[in-house]
């Protein structure tokens, strides 16, 4: 059985403090409009060994780490909790690794109506914000965990079962778990992708927390991270993979991470109306993402749609379901054709 990743908190003494300054910034930082008392209570850290499933893009990485758990508490009446959920969906079809022990096969995928399975199904979020009744824009203070560090978040999918067994995890995160000031919220925004000021650190570094330290969702210094991956396994053809990220990223080496914005961003901008956190789920339909891809052709470059030029041809047809154009890597008015995302019916 290949060893997994997982998102574990590897912290120097320096991490750690890091992570407590983040928290007073994050939580005591007085708001003009809505005032927030918050008191730490404690860190408790638990050591742990892990390892990361290898298959070429997806290294060993079996580091000792330590895992921080910060409890704070709020004033109840100045903000509430929120818990915004997402689902992992193939057309109308619930997303799944496996199917009575082996990989499920989902069909009429992409514009050859192909047949295919899954090894992969993950994306960061980030900059994640409700809507209000007057459309002002409210950021979700998130909770620290292994899946949510400062401002972003790991949805992680799949559950390393069936055709996800040799590149997945088993630990997974369909949510995004926080506080906002006390009010009714009628919209959700947020980022596909990872901020450039993580993007760019490095995910075997033993000072990199979760969720930014797993290597199946890195590239090298230079590139970042991918913001999205997944994998498929396609009847009759070598396999399609689309791993999103930034790309026109300008440095002294892969070794060494870019001090400014890299030239395509390729960050999608999702605003989801009509959107009650409370009651509502957020769909990703990876069907629609793939509708107008051919799954059974490699047109160059690794295969299917990885960001980078050579795959123009593959990433050109499906950049716009995402509300970006693959020539810029920037969102066509404002990202609003993307129809990866939606609230679940």
């Amino acid at each position: 059985m290949p060893s997994r990743e997982a998102p574990n908190l590897r912290v120097s003494s320096f991490n750690l403090f890091t992570i407590y300054e983040n928290r007073i910034k994050m939580k005591i930082a007085p708001m003009k409009t809505f005032p927030m008392k918050t008191t730490i209570l404690g860190f408790a850290m638990t050591a742990a060994f892990t390892g990361c499933g290898d298959d070429g893009d997806n290294p060993v990485n079996a580091d000792a780490s330590v895992a921080v758990d910060a409890t704070v508490a709020v004033d109840a009446a100045a903000t509430k909790n929120v818990s915004i959920n997402f689902a992992a969906m193939v057309g109308a079809d619930a997303f799944a690794c496996s199917e009575n022990g082996a990989a499920k096969s989902y069909t009429n995928l992409g514009s050859a109506d192909s047949t295919a399975s899954f090894k992969d199904f993950r994306f960061y979020v980030s900059n994640v914000r409700l809507i209000d009744a007057n459309s002002n824009e409210v950021a979700v203070t998130l909770d620290q965990t292994n899946f949510q560090f400062e401002d972003v978040v790991l949805l992680d999918l799949e559950d390393g079962t069936g055709g996800c067994v040799d590149l997945g995890n088993t630990p997974m995160n369909t949510s995004v778990v926080g506080q906002v000031p006390a009010g009714t919220y009628t919209g959700l925004a947020f980022d596909l992708a990872v901020p450039f000021d993580k993007n760019h650190l490095e995910a075997s570094s033993v000072s990199t927390p979760p969720p930014l330290n797993i290597m199946g969702l890195f590239w090298n210094w230079q590139i970042g991270h991918k913001y999205g991956r997944v994998d498929l396994v396609v009847d009759g053809a070598a396999g399609w993979n689309v791993h999103l990220g930034s790309t026109g990223c300008v440095s002294n080496g892969t070794a060494e991470a870019p001090m400014v914005t890299c030239g395509k961003p390729n960050v999608a901008k999702i605003a989801i109306s009509n959107f009650d956190p409370d009651s509502d789920t957020v769909a990703i339909d990876i069907a629609a993402l793939l509708v107008d891809s051919d799954l059974t052709a490699n047109a160059g470059g690794p295969p299917g749609c990885q960001s980078f030029p050579l795959d123009v041809d593959d990433c050109t047809p499906m950049y716009p379901n995402l509300g970006l154009s693959f020539e810029t890597g920037e969102c066509v008015d404002n990202c609003v054709g993307q129809t990866m995302f939606k609230k679940m019916n």
